[in-house]
């Protein structure tokens, strides 16, 4: 019976020394993720001093100060033409709403005055077509007239 004990034992120990190796296994993946990120962030930063070393000399030098006074500027000018534009934009929107209301009533009424019009004149044309010499002497009676 004890040589049974002493088999089992055996494969317990070689679990803990072929997890004992995956566990370091995996401890060193991790630490060499940790120093490529590390590696990583530091490179970082060092750009991200690079372009705040930039923007700190942008801004301390002559040019740097005339270039925000006129990004300044160019913002007054935008923020003026946005409100010209509304202004403007009111206007045409007031009379666009003006022509769709009566306006729009209006001219539908032109364009039938209009149609109405031309039918009459086409109507006249077509008759002096027929009977020119109406239009010369003037229109006949459509019934004839008997004299005492």
């Amino acid at each position: 019976m004890a040589k049974k004990a002493t088999k089992k034992a055996a494969p317990k120990k070689a679990k803990k020394t072929t997890a004992s190796k995956a566990s370091s296994k995996t401890e060193d993946f991790r630490a060499k993720s940790a120093d490529e990120l590390f590696a990583k962030l530091d490179a970082s930063a060092d750009k991200v001093d690079q372009i705040l070393n930039g923007a700190n000399n942008l801004v301390n030098s002559p040019d740097g100060k005339s270039a925000f006074a006129e990004f300044a500027e160019a913002s007054r000018s935008v923020r003026k033409l946005a409100d010209d534009l509304d202004k403007r934009s009111a206007e045409l929107l007031t009379n666009l709403n003006r022509f769709s209301g009566s306006g729009l009533r209006d001219i539908q009424q032109f364009a039938v005055d209009g149609r109405r019009t031309l039918g009459d004149i086409s109507r006249t044309l077509e008759s002096v077509q027929r009977n020119p010499q109406q239009f010369i002497f003037g229109g006949k009676a459509s019934l004839p007239e008997y004299g005492n």
